[in-house]
């Protein structure tokens, strides 16, 4: 019994068939990697959103405000409601004895379109690129938020990867927006500290 070799139809129809298999293949890990590229990015966006209003909230906290005091938003630099600045306490809580005197520090945030950072008094915050950050002062409605009392600030971010920013092409399956709002304490002119102490320090 003679073995018959294969044909030259029989060859081309083989590797037309492996050819459409090898680019299943492929076509199914470039989604997969894009789409676990996709993850990545978005990730990255809310752990900068996330370290941007641990910062903010922790200076918030702190502010000193009253009648001399107030806490600030501006649009600058062709921006849109892009700088926040207010005074804060600015002293371990351990060393304070009330002496009279409170070191006091102006905090400024602000986003520089230009560079797609969040600089928090003139330095970049350490991770994270955005597309926008804008900040809105804001009364706290019990009603919706029993936890929130007073002044807050309301802030609007939205993150994305900075090759696609400095290119201006953003992809917004990349991209993620975030809403929060935290507030800060309304401080009585003729009491200065009666507000904010509790708020630094804890309620007894």
């Amino acid at each position: 019994m003679t073995r018959r070799g294969m044909t030259i139809v029989e060859l081309v129809v083989m590797s037309a068939v492996a050819a459409v298999v090898l680019a299943t293949v492929y076509l199914l890990f470039s989604a997969g990697s894009r789409h676990g590229n996709r993850m990545d990015e978005k990730l990255r966006g809310v752990q900068a959103a996330q370290i941007l209003l641990e910062y903010l909230t922790a200076d918030l906290k702190a502010a000193l405000v009253n009648a001399s005091r107030q806490v600030r938003v501006e649009s600058i630099a062709e921006g849109s409601r892009n700088r926040l600045s207010f005074d804060r306490y600015d002293g371990e809580r351990s060393r304070h004895h009330f002496g009279g005197y409170l070191p006091v520090k102006h905090c400024v945030y602000q986003f520089e379109q230009k560079t797609h950072k969040v600089l928090r008094d003139g330095e970049p915050m350490p991770v994270g690129s955005f597309a926008s950050v804008s900040f809105v002062l804001t009364h706290a409605q019990p009603d919706a938020s029993p936890a929130l009392l007073g002044e807050t600030v309301t802030v609007l971010m939205t993150t994305a990867p900075i090759e696609q920013l400095e290119r201006g092409e953003v992809d917004a399956r990349s991209s993620s927006t975030f809403v929060a709002t935290i507030a800060y304490p309304s401080i009585s002119p003729l009491d200065p500290l009666h507000t904010w102490l509790p708020n630094y320090y804890g309620s007894p």
